[in-house]
């Protein structure tokens, strides 16, 4: 099932279920890519950024630069990033395209994600972003730029769910995986974009 969320909220489309990658497990996926993750002390979560070139991310003490990874180094990104391509050509045609993707593992309920825009500049804000879940269900919350305090929006996402924050969402609103309110399994999010 596709939702569309009302004009009153944030500007994204949610898919419940990839039929396409039903058969992959937590397991699978978890297997292909533990030993690819970066350790970062200061990062409450574990990262691995796939591209072709590395990626600086954040400033100050939060500065992090990301080496770049293949995306032939994980046996189920093979799957995944064409699966997620071709529900982004369902959804913006063939002008919508991704060729990079971040991937964040929540081992815990404890591990999160702060308020966030993905807006540097190698990003290309005329292409969406698409987030793939696979794991324990977490919240994704949504905030106008320039808001503070709680979400204005949020969405529970199931394992094997797709969430598209369409084009130009970057630059008017922040987002964020919370800490979920109970003991939960782990989670692996992998955030595809164009990277300019």
């Amino acid at each position: 099932m596709t939702s569309i969320l009302e004009s009153k909220t944030a500007p994204v489309v949610y898919k419940e279920h990839i039929d396409a990658l039903s058969d992959l497990t937590l397991e699978q996926v978890y297997h292909d890519i533990q030993p690819l993750f970066v350790d970062h002390v200061d990062a409450p979560r574990k990262e691995i950024w796939f591209a072709d070139k590395e990626y600086t991310y954040g400033s100050g003490r939060g500065r992090r630069t990301y080496p770049p990874t293949p995306m032939n180094a994980c046996a189920s990104m093979g799957r995944i990033m064409p699966a997620v391509n071709g529900e982004l050509f369902k959804l913006g045609g063939s002008a919508w395209r991704v060729n990079s993707c971040f991937v964040n593992c929540y081992d815990t309920q404890h591990q999160h994600l702060g308020w966030h825009a993905d807006d540097s500049p190698e990003m290309d804000d005329s292409q969406p972003i698409a987030i793939w879940t696979i794991g324990a269900e977490r919240k994704i919350a949504f905030r106008p730029k320039g808001v503070k305090g709680e979400a204005h929006d949020e969405l529970l996402l199931n394992s094997n769910s797709l969430v598209v924050m369409l084009p130009g969402m970057q630059l008017e609103w922040d987002h964020k995986i919370p800490k979920h309110w109970e003991p939960c399994g782990p989670r692996i999010s992998f955030t595809f974009r164009n990277l300019i």
